[in-house]
């Protein structure tokens, strides 16, 4: 985190011109935060990294988040601060228009721009793979897309993959990591999934159950995998965890509708992982993207996890084990291109 923030709530009452100031003051100190950090969450997520910085209190989550959606609307918060439903985006086309370069400044750009990709050719020599060294390949599901970008810097580090489960993974998700699954184990290593869910009923049943879930497709035509073997491990929440980085613990069940799991008039109250979840926590839950309240522990908690199978050290020892061959790729590149001529 690069800067310090402070905001109040905006009042409910009293003069228009003042709650309108509060809401922009709130607004800038929300986009200065986006654009400091590169986070664009959703509502929720806004809520619970502002809960960590103290700014708001967990009784004003709802509030807070109605705001953020009203400020939108009211031109009073840049909406590229939250972060996009992927679903709902338009599909691209190239609208290209006139240039205003003249030919010459255009072929001096295509020649600082080749520059760069012959570098970046260089810098993709490998002549170690990533995964060669290693007994294991790892991968991460979450069940919040908040919690892709807490974690994406530290999973990048390491090359672990992060997929947002959102719930139940539909049968393309399960499919595409079973074949990333396949190849490795056939390459020898112990594949591993690391998985973060919320702690509610739901939530710890959907990762208890991520083994079975995707075994469920493991009979899918093209997987071609007769012996499929991987491990399922289960990182977070616990209540451990949530007490330990004061999480948010919500005193209730509510699922989808407003109805609540604790009350027998449920559908679901009666099955065995909710009477479970009851005997064993009691009327209380934690969203995993509670995590957004604290980057760094979260950030530390995953760290953890991967370096049971990914040495600390691993990332940078590739690198340097890689950069005798990168040096002789530049050496090649430097002679070809005094001989080098354009191609149309």
């Amino acid at each position: 985190m690069t800067g310090t923030y402070d905001f109040q709530m905006p009042p409910t009452t009293g003069p228009l011109h003042v709650r309108k100031q509060a809401r922009f003051e709130m607004g800038e100190v929300i986009e200065r935060m986006s654009n400091e950090t590169g986070y664009k969450f959703g509502p929720r997520g806004w809520a619970y990294y502002a809960e960590g910085l103290g700014l708001i209190t967990k009784g004003e989550f709802d509030r807070f988040e109605k705001l953020l959606t009203d400020m939108r609307k009211d031109g009073e918060l840049d909406p590229d601060v939250i972060e996009p439903d992927a679903s709902r985006i338009a599909t691209d086309v190239f609208d290209f228009e006139a240039t205003t370069h003249t030919p010459e400044e255009l072929a001096q750009y295509a020649i600082d721009e080749i520059s760069d990709r012959l570098r970046d050719w260089a810098q993709s020599f490998y002549e170690t793979g990533y995964w060669d060294d290693l007994d294991y390949y790892v991968e991460l599901i979450v069940e919040k897309k908040d919690l892709v970008q807490i974690f994406r810097s530290t999973a990048d580090r390491y090359n672990v993959r992060i997929t947002n489960g959102k719930g139940d993974t539909d049968i393309h998700t399960r499919l595409a990591m079973l074949k990333r699954f396949r190849d490795h184990s056939n390459e020898g290593r112990r594949c591993i999934l690391l998985a973060i869910g919320d702690h509610d009923p739901k939530g710890l049943h959907i990762v208890e159950g991520l083994h079975r879930t995707f075994m469920s497709c493991s009979n899918i035509k093209g997987l071609d995998w007769h012996d499929p073997n991987f491990e399922v491990v289960n990182i977070g929440l616990t209540e451990d965890q949530i007490d330990s980085l004061g999480l948010m613990k919500i005193a209730n069940l509510e699922t989808g509708g407003g109805r609540d799991l604790s009350s027998p008039l449920h559908p679901d109250h009666y099955k065995p992982y909710v009477q479970d979840y009851l005997a064993n926590f009691g009327v209380w839950k934690c969203e995993a993207n509670a995590l957004v309240g604290n980057p760094r522990k979260a950030k530390a908690l995953l760290e953890t996890a991967i370096n049971r199978f990914i040495p600390a050290s691993h990332p940078d020892d590739i690198e340097a084990k890689n950069e005798p061959g990168r040096e002789a790729v530049r050496g090649e590149i430097s002679r070809l291109v005094h001989g080098w001529e354009f191609e149309a």
